[in-house]
């Protein structure tokens, strides 16, 4: 007894193998480098961490108090300041400018630069 039918469990089949072929397109965020201008912490247990760019005062990342990178950034961000290194700070938004100074709460990560 023959329930499915070859021609379209292949066809399925190879629907499904060029979609996992295909190049997934990549995650649109927006990176803004530059120095850690300084660290505020207060409003409820909120964390901003200001950037300063080549181009003068940036955005300010902001941690809330359930981020569970919370102590990872805020120890980065403490070393960057202290040894002068650039950060590059990580938004979720697309475009974001990194020249405007204001507080995002779509930060979802930093790199500590050499």
């Amino acid at each position: 007894m023959r329930i499915f039918s070859g021609a379209p469990i292949a066809a399925a089949l190879l629907l499904a193998a060029t979609a996992m072929a295909a190049p997934s397109s990549a995650l649109a965020v927006t990176q803004c480098q530059g120095q850690v201008l300084r660290i505020f912490a207060g409003d409820g247990g909120h964390i901003y961490i200001f950037l300063k760019t080549s181009a003068g005062e940036g955005p300010a990342g902001v941690l809330t108090p359930s981020d569970p990178n919370r102590d990872a950034i805020l120890s980065m961000a403490m070393t960057a300041q202290a040894q002068k290194r650039d950060v590059i700070m990580r938004f979720t938004a697309d475009g974001l400018s990194c020249t405007t100074v204001t507080a995002r709460f779509d930060f979802v990560g930093m790199y500590l630069e050499p």
